[in-house]
């Protein structure tokens, strides 16, 4: 992605998600590699508050290799003031909205 069309910001709802593989939403964009580098954040349903980056993108089948899920630091330093390691991790659905979005990588913020 140029320079000129960040920050990027992309909405959708899951097609499905396993582990490393997610099923972004059937009118996400078809370019190969288009979502790469950007994080995938669940913004509602199963998994929420959750992150992950997006390592591989096939804009055919519109299918996204992530990196590990993680919550959102900000969250859990802001709100809970505890580590998330201790926190198990819920696999996002069909039933999970999420965003995709240029982040800074350490905090997991928005820029």
């Amino acid at each position: 992605l140029g320079s000129d069309l960040l920050p990027f910001h992309y909405k959708g709802r899951s097609r499905g998600c396993t582990s490393d593989v997610f099923l972004m939403a059937s009118d996400a964009d078809s370019q190969n590699s288009f979502y790469c580098g950007l994080m995938l954040r669940i913004v509602s349903g199963p998994g929420r508050y959750q992150v992950a980056s997006v390592l591989k993108y096939d804009g055919e089948s519109k299918v996204a290799v992530i990196g590990k899920w993680r919550y959102d630091k900000s969250l859990f330093q802001l709100v809970l003031d505890q580590d998330d390691e201790d926190i198990p991790i819920v696999m996002p659905t069909s039933e999970s909205n999420y965003e995709v979005e240029q982040v800074d990588p350490k905090s997991y913020r928005s820029i």
